[in-house]
């Protein structure tokens, strides 16, 4: 099972890919309202991709530290 940050990530490139093809289709249409609301959507999109990389990377480090306080307190128990 992918974690929850794994999964923000494949759902925002999803909405990504959507955006995208909302925008190129209002550009063609000529319906100008459509392709800004497109644009600021990709542009929601590209800040929240980040915050999830961001995120991800937090929990990454979480988990390191975790590991080693968890090996610290092993250490010390053995004395």
């Amino acid at each position: 099972m992918a974690k929850p940050s794994e999964e923000a990530q494949e759902q925002f490139q999803r909405a990504h890919a959507l955006m995208r093809n909302a925008q190129l289709a209002a550009h063609n249409d000529g319906d100008r309202f459509s392709e800004e609301l497109a644009k600021s959507l990709t542009w929601f999109y590209g800040g929240s991709f980040s915050l999830a990389q961001g995120l991800r990377a937090t929990y990454i480090l979480l988990e390191t530290v975790n590991r080693r306080l968890d090996a610290l307190e092993r250490g010390q128990k053995q004395f």
